[in-house]
């Protein structure tokens, strides 16, 4: 586990740090540099896309630790702080986009911080859908429960297999063309993109 307190004494030894972009290395970047801080004054530190901003905050830390106000204790914490549902609240949805990002987030395994891993993806999925569209879930899975419910007083123990069986691939169906919608409709409303980082009235003037 790496030290979340500052080194007792200040390095004297520097180093010049360049960063590469890519949201995993974002991930990965703060307690590398607090691991180079322990040893090294990070003195000339820059990057490209998420790169660049772990050296923003490489960089205050470093202005911290030098005038007393701080450093890289904090530096430390971000990847369990983005663990715990930080980065979801920095990636806002419009509210038309907001199930999609949320199917997208279970069904990679996105939406914990230890993932997710075959079938749990895809029930997760699925239940994020569910949660996302119930009114086309509920549209999907009435026609199979009316099979149930008249075969439990007509057919018999048949017809509810059967209307289990209808539940599930009609209830899927109607999921998939709730996805489909959103993403042919509210997707490109949204100028293509699931997060603009733009607020409503920026969105309206574009």
């Amino acid at each position: 586990m790496p030290s979340t307190t500052e080194p007792t004494q200040e390095p004297t030894d520097e180093c010049d740090v360049i960063l590469q972009g890519g949201t995993a290395s974002g991930v990965i970047y703060p307690r590398a540099l607090s691991a180079l801080a322990a040893r090294y004054r990070l003195r000339g530190i820059g990057g490209t896309s998420a790169g660049a901003m772990a050296a923003a905050v490489a960089a205050a830390a470093e202005y911290g630790r030098r005038t007393g106000c701080g450093g890289f204790a904090a530096f430390e914490t971000i990847p369990e702080e983005l663990g715990r549902g930080g980065l979801r609240r920095l990636f806002q949805p419009a509210g038309a986009t907001g199930t999609l990002l949320d199917v997208l987030l279970a069904a990679t395994g996105g939406d914990r911080p230890d993932g997710r891993t075959g079938a749990g993806r895809i029930a997760g999925g699925l239940a994020a859908a569910v949660r996302g569209y119930p009114w086309f879930a509920l549209a999907g899975a009435l026609p199979g429960a009316v099979v149930i419910v008249l075969g439990v007083a007509v057919a018999g123990p048949w017809a509810i297999v059967f209307g289990a069986v209808l539940v599930a691939l009609l209830g899927l169906a109607a999921l998939i063309s709730a996805l489909m919608i959103n993403l042919s409709r509210d997707l490109p409303e949204n100028s293509f993109g699931i997060c603009t980082g733009l607020s409503s009235g920026e969105r309206r003037r574009r």
